[in-house]
């Protein structure tokens, strides 16, 4: 499966972390930039409220579509967890969530988080990623409050 996603990725699969996470969010606002001039010619939004008002649309649909996303990240920090210490066979999804997960914990491989044969750094990844939510949800918020839209 992750050759499969690989494959789909193309070049942009082998960039660095940072530039890929960068990566989603402004493809988001320019995805709705291009968007958004025919949904108000199709008579399916308002009309136009000006660059900046459009901008930070763009910018609040992508940050929200981001967060939605930390619920496949949790369960793969989970899955990865549970398959550390558990045996549940060659089942293709446990390994590609394992997988996922190890990926996903690189950043904080350097934390000696393990107490002999329990590796707590998915657990605090599941923590960072839930707090880090939250906030994050609680700033889009703020947006949406004092945006120009």
């Amino acid at each position: 499966m992750q050759s499969l996603v690989s494959a789909q990725l193309g070049v942009v699969g082998r960039w660095p972390w940072p530039l890929q996470l960068v990566l989603v969010p402004a493809a988001g606002v320019l995805l709705w930039l291009v968007a958004h001039g025919p949904l108000v010619w199709l008579g399916l939004m308002a009309s136009r409220p000006g660059e900046a008002a459009v901008w930070q649309q763009g910018l609040a649909l992508s940050l929200a579509v981001c967060l939605s996303g930390k619920y496949p990240v949790v369960i793969a920090l989970g899955a990865h967890f549970l398959n550390s210490y558990l045996y549940v066979g060659e089942v293709t999804w446990w390994n590609y969530a394992a997988l996922s997960g190890r990926n996903l914990l690189r950043p904080l491989r350097w934390l000696p988080l393990a107490i002999g044969r329990l590796d707590l750094r998915p657990i605090l990844g599941i923590v960072l990623v839930l707090v880090g939510a939250h906030y994050a949800g609680r700033g889009l918020t703020w947006l949406f409050a004092h945006a120009l839209f």
